[in-house]
């Protein structure tokens, strides 16, 4: 069996008949990031790996957006959005916030000015993009990689300098880092440093607390370095009291370590609406408890991993696998965070 119980408290995620199930099987390397679950049209988002194949954009080299639809069918079909002007998407969420209902991306971009950022998709034909930040006062972001919306309709999310690594972004001129984008004002900030390389974001169901996930010991350039960082950490997102009766922020305060994977990095991260964590490891799908104790994982083999999931309908997951996508049934309770409400 996949399914891997750490803790009692992984049956009532699990639930009495858990299943892991191919949704799509397909040749090219389609599913590789996204899984982005849209319910109004019952449709997914996923992200390619980097290739090129003559039948995908003249046989050019990039990422695109994969748009699978009719989900809920025996036989769920896809299409390739090659025609976007997206260089390079990696993931992103949904964004349901003021009247809207959008895809947000973090976008990594090529070596052109301004094509690195963060960007609204819409979910319905013919899927219209907008630029939302795509640097950083004068200076263009290193390679943006996830990205997570917060209740009050701000958007964190990490930056890092793998795009250049891969050869696809110039030269970084900014540290590897989380901001947070405010759509309402149009302004960006920078939140949080330190972090080796910024990869996986996402936030507790009440906003109050923001998880970055740390692949350090994947260096980028094709080595390991496993005596560098792959933790998870969280951080307390909190406004503070400045001069009289006025409030500044919200910043992210008390960063701390929340989990360390048994096996591999935690690549994509999200929650549930119970706090659970999750996070897509080497081995498989790995879920810690709000206190970060280790709960359980659904293994994955090793040839069909992706770096992202995504939480569908109540109880369903899916899950990237190369050429592969899966789709994980577990538990009616299970829900994941923002899919459904802005809280």
């Amino acid at each position: 069996s996949p399914f891997v119980i750490a803790s009692p408290a992984c049956r009532s995620i699990l639930g009495t008949n858990p299943t892991l199930t191919v949704v799509v099987n397909q040749s090219l390397l389609l599913f590789h990031e996204g899984c982005i679950y849209h319910p109004p049209s019952d449709s997914l988002f996923a992200v390619s790996e980097y290739f090129n194949d003559p039948s995908v954009n003249n046989n050019v080299s990039g990422q695109y957006i994969i748009h699978v639809t009719n989900l809920s069918s025996s036989r769920p079909s896809y299409k390739i959005l090659d025609g976007l002007p997206l260089a390079n998407p990696i993931s992103g969420t949904r964004y349901i916030h003021g009247g809207a209902d959008k895809i947000v991306l973090a976008v990594t971009g090529n070596k052109q000015k301004n094509t690195g950022g963060i960007f609204f998709l819409d979910p319905f034909p013919p899927f219209e993009v907008t630029p939302l930040t795509t640097s950083y006062g004068d200076y263009q972001y290193d390679g943006p990689d996830d990205a997570t919306t917060m209740p009050d309709g701000s958007i964190y999310f990490t930056d890092v300098i793998y795009g250049w690594l891969h050869g696809r972004r110039p030269q970084p001129v900014l540290p590897n880092m989380v901001y947070r984008y405010d759509p309402s004002t149009n302004t960006t900030r920078a939140m949080a440093d330190l972090i080796s390389r910024p990869n996986g974001v996402t936030r507790s169901p009440d906003g109050s607390v923001v998880y970055v996930g740390d692949t350090g010991v994947n260096i980028g350039d094709g080595t390991l370095d496993y005596t560098s960082q792959r933790a998870i950490y969280a951080h307390t997102a909190r406004s503070t009291v400045s001069g009289k009766g006025n409030t500044a922020g919200p910043f992210l305060m008390d960063r701390r370590l929340f989990a360390l994977p048994y096996v591999g990095v935690a690549d994509g991260l999200k929650t549930d609406t119970h706090g659970n964590v999750w996070g897509l490891s080497t081995d498989g799908l790995h879920v810690w408890s709000p206190s970060g104790n280790f709960l359980g994982k659904i293994l994955m083999d090793d040839d069909q991993q992706g770096g992202n999931f995504g939480f569908g309908k109540p109880g369903e997951v899916y899950i990237v696998g190369g050429n592969v996508l899966f789709k994980l049934e577990v538990a009616n309770s299970v829900l994941g965070t923002g899919v459904y409400t802005e809280v």
